[in-house]
């Protein structure tokens, strides 16, 4: 796919997934040592092991939810050539529904709250919650973090 804007696309793209899969993927390996090695230690070891990671990488999806967005705007991403689902859309109405590409960006620009769930440490979510807004027709979404970096890869050509 050969984008065209005054930017290494590649680059922006590849540079931000590494953060946030170094991130996704080192948070339960580190709460871990956190509880076996650090049980009063030093008083700025979960910033350094957890706050500012996180800040990294949520600064760094966002740079990639903006990035897709805009070149969905200029070139229709959203065709169903990355796949159709990045995760599950979660209704007001109690429905769910697969999240595209575009509702990936949506609903992360949009989000009330940006929170990273490690539930299952071999695939991580990134969960975006509305708005209370009554205009608002979703409660959250769940975004496969696994399922977004293929699309990342598919993007890069």
């Amino acid at each position: 796919m050969a984008h065209q804007l005054a930017f290494p696309i590649t680059k922006v793209i590849t540079d931000n997934l590494s953060l946030v899969m170094m991130f996704a993927y080192s948070q339960p390996p580190l709460r871990e040592f956190r509880r076996n090695s650090f049980a009063g230690g030093w008083e700025l070891i979960d910033e350094v092991l957890f706050g500012i990671p996180e800040q990294l990488a949520t600064r760094a999806m966002i740079e990639l939810v903006l990035l897709f967005r805009t070149l969905d705007d200029h070139e229709d991403l959203d065709d169903g050539s990355l796949g159709s689902q990045f995760g599950t859309l979660h209704l007001k109405s109690g429905n769910i529904k697969p999240l595209s590409i575009r509702d990936v960006a949506n609903k992360t620009i949009h989000a009330k709250k940006i929170e990273w769930v490690f539930d299952d440490h071999k695939k991580p979510v990134l969960k975006t919650t509305a708005h209370d807004d009554s205009r608002e027709n979703w409660t959250h979404a769940e975004i496969d973090l696994n399922t977004f970096a293929v699309g990342c890869r598919m993007m890069t050509g």
